[in-house]
């Protein structure tokens, strides 16, 4: 079966789109790049439902993890992972150490891995998006609440980490620009 182009959304950012993901309950589709933006796209009618700015520099990957976690984790080049939920809102900033230019999910460890110059990092996923509050009197301890936690650092590249997977069973790969 062939390939076929579902629809085009012209213009979408104001600079290269660098990574995309996809958030399947929603039909929703995730689009960040140089412009430091995160645009979500309804599937369906190629809409543009929100923004999410907070990035200061270019946004290198996407990752969304479906229930029951349900966040979309996105790291850019200023150094910053930054958890959001599914509704776009802001949970957590995760401060890298240095530019940030891969993410991947594990599943069975329930780990983000994050690929940036010369490590890899692994956080866990300690909550999922549905834990945060609700009402407005309570949004503000949600600044508080801790998302993801460092839980281990591979320091085993010599140069960029370009792009990180893992298997069902949880085995992490990993790959570098290394010569």
């Amino acid at each position: 079966m062939a390939m076929k182009v579902f629809s085009v959304v012209n213009d979408a950012h104001s600079s290269m789109i660098l990574c995309v993901a996809f958030n399947n309950a929603r039909r929703e589709i995730y689009s960040g790049g140089k412009d430091c933006v995160i645009k979500v796209w309804d599937l369906e009618s190629g809409k543009l439902l929100r923004m999410q700015q907070q990035h200061s520099n270019w946004i290198m990957a996407l990752v969304y993890v479906p229930a029951p976690v349900r966040m979309l984790f996105s790291c850019s080049l200023d150094g910053n992972i930054l958890v959001w939920s599914d509704r776009g809102r802001l949970l957590q900033v995760v401060e890298f150490g240095g530019p940030v230019f891969c993410l991947g999910w594990n599943p069975k460890r329930r780990q983000l891995v994050a690929g940036g110059r010369g490590a890899v990092q692994l956080y866990l996923v300690l909550r999922s998006s549905s834990t945060y509050l609700q009402t407005d009197s309570e949004k503000k301890a949600v600044a508080y609440l801790k998302f993801l936690e460092l839980s281990f650092c591979i320091c085993n590249h010599d140069d960029v980490v370009t792009s990180v997977c893992s298997t069902e069973k949880g085995k992490v790969f990993t790959v570098g620009l290394e010569a």
